[in-house]
């Protein structure tokens, strides 16, 4: 679904469901907290949050 980069590492950020994106709630750049939801998907869950 997406790729996170810190200055220590990169990661793979996978869905944990298949469904639709509807929303990005984080913008590419923005500095996101642990435990931030990310996107919406038509299901109306967060498919990713920052760990």
């Amino acid at each position: 679904m997406l790729e996170a980069a810190t200055d220590k590492v990169d990661s793979d950020i996978g869905a944990s469901f298949f469904g639709t994106l509807i929303r990005w709630i984080a913008q590419e750049e923005d500095f996101i907290e642990g435990g931030a939801e990310l996107v919406i998907t038509d299901r109306g869950e967060v498919a990713a949050s920052a760990r």
